[in-house]
């Protein structure tokens, strides 16, 4: 805290005050930063304005994301499970320092961190086990959606009812991590219990500290998901959401030594894509793989030239459907770029270069144009925080006529803590997707969503959130157009 009243010397110092309680914890609105186009329309294939940016001082010091420990839940010590077996020398649950907040782990390695060991436990456990920490969650919401089919002529409001218990277990060690959660997200809808889901998530993540230069992070995870109306192709909605089975693997190598930075990062999903009632979707089925280098040179002070070549494809795994489209594709993205991380008032990320992607479909073109991708993060006062995000992607996409889109997107977000437990944000994105269809099946879209949010932070335990959504769909397949709102109002229980 410190650091962040030298960089705004006129902010109050509310945390000397009565007020210190009020450092809560703003991570969940982090994940609105970027608004892609509908959720499960399709997995992006080439990460926007992400590398090594987490990090970034102004990123850390903005308002969704700046510490506030005192609202962060503590975590169970895994290890006080088991005190009744007597298995473990447990210490008393009232001495200081047995439980704690895991520390995020870090994406880009400091030169002066201390010197890595095979393994090393935080002071205040006494077992393995007891360095695991737990942290169940549990959010309950209320959604009012007046249009939940994503209809332009069948539109149907209901109220929803999501319940979503969760699981994280994190490690508390000196040196190298371990991070896994599970959890369940149930839908229940009051009249269209049609639309009713039952969604399953587990991921686990080890990360290996090598050295003080080199850091590798792995992860695995599956889930089973229903696919949201209004993020496919009509033709491929069916009585009840499809369902999509998925499996994921992810190697991140990290290399930081003085001026010289490297990111290494390996992606590969599995999409199982399940029939719908009469509704065949085999031919969605497919593997995806990316692999992107990032290397970087701080040519000054907190700046940073890189460069990232990225090579990907998409293999399905039939080889062509009933019609004979053939859906298989593949291409690079090469980017030049500049990063500037000098203060904790200003960040941005700015790349420019080309990006190809060939279809093996006759009468698919190969496409190949410019690309860039840009992210700016402004901190204008201790409490008010800009962010833009834009660049061109390509995305695989669950249609009838495609099986990838070059998108063009832009969102704005700002967010305000007026009080310390108290955070507003507001974010506009737009994305324009040139689907890659053969010709006479030509399909272009514009996605537009706005959303306006405030957060209470009760306490460590419980914080409140409400927000409104708009969200319009403007597609040349007049069928597909849509537009819906969206009122919320969510309780998130977490230890």
């Amino acid at each position: 805290m410190s650091e962040r009243l030298a960089v705004f010397p006129n902010r109050p110092c509310r945390v000397a005050a009565c007020h210190r309680r009020h450092l809560a914890a703003g991570a969940l609105l982090a994940l609105v930063a970027w608004v892609p186009p509908p959720p499960a329309q399709a997995q992006r294939i080439i990460s926007t304005a992400s590398d090594l940016a987490s990090q970034a001082a102004a990123v850390r010091d903005s308002v969704t994301r700046r510490p506030r420990p005192e609202y962060r839940p503590i975590g169970l010590p895994l290890g006080q499970l088991f005190c009744s077996l007597d298995v473990y020398d447990l210490p008393e649950a009232g001495d200081a320092d047995v439980v704690g907040t895991p520390p995020a782990a870090p994406t880009q390695l400091e030169p002066d961190e201390p010197a890595y060991r095979p393994f090393g436990l935080n002071t205040g456990h006494d077992s393995f086990t007891d360095s695991l920490l737990l942290h169940p969650r549990f959010d309950v919401s209320l959604e009012r959606d007046d249009n939940v089919l994503r209809s332009s002529s069948n539109e149907r409001d209901d109220v929803i009812a999501r319940f979503v218990p969760r699981l994280d277990l994190a490690s508390d060690w000196l040196n190298h991590g371990l991070y896994f959660y599970a959890l369940a997200d149930l839908g229940r809808y009051r009249d269209l219990s049609s639309e009713d889901y039952s969604d399953f998530r587990a991921r686990i993540e080890p990360r290996f500290d090598i050295d003080a230069n080199n850091r590798l992070r792995l992860g695995a995870g599956a889930s089973t998901v229903h696919v949201p109306r209004g993020s496919t192709d009509g033709s491929l909605e069916g009585p009840a959401p499809a369902r999509n089975n998925l499996g994921d693997l992810s190697a991140d190598w990290i290399y930081k030594a003085d001026r010289f930075s490297s990111q290494l990062l390996f992606r590969f999903q599995r999409v199982n894509a399940k029939n719908n009632a009469f509704i065949t979707r085999d031919q969605l089925d497919r593997d995806v793989e990316a692999l992107s280098w990032r290397a970087g040179y701080e040519f000054a002070p907190g700046t940073t030239a890189w460069l990232r070549p990225e090579i990907s494809q998409s293999e399905f795994r039939l080889s062509a459907d009933e019609d004979g489209f053939n859906r298989d594709n593949r291409g690079w993205t090469l980017l030049f770029g500049v990063t500037q991380d000098a203060s904790a008032v200003l960040f941005f990320d700015v790349g420019v270069g080309f990006l190809y992607r060939e279809f093996d479909q006759p009468g698919i073109d190969d496409f190949a144009d410019p690309a860039g991708e840009a992210r700016v993060l402004w901190n204008a006062t201790s409490l008010v925080t800009f962010e833009l995000a834009a660049g061109r992607t390509t995305r695989v996409v669950e249609s009838s006529t495609s099986s990838a889109s070059i998108d063009d997107s832009i969102n704005l977000k700002a967010a305000w803590d007026p009080r310390e437990h108290l955070i507003f944000d507001a974010s506009l994105g737009y994305t324009d997707s040139d689907y890659r269809s053969v010709p006479g099946n030509d399909r272009r879209e514009e996605y537009l969503r706005g959303r306006i949010g405030v957060r209470y932070l009760l306490n460590e335990y419980v914080d409140i959130q409400a927000g409104y959504q708009y969200t319009a769909l403007d597609s040349n397949i007049d069928s597909d157009d849509f537009k819906a709102n969206v009122i919320s109002l969510r309780v998130n229980i977490g230890l």
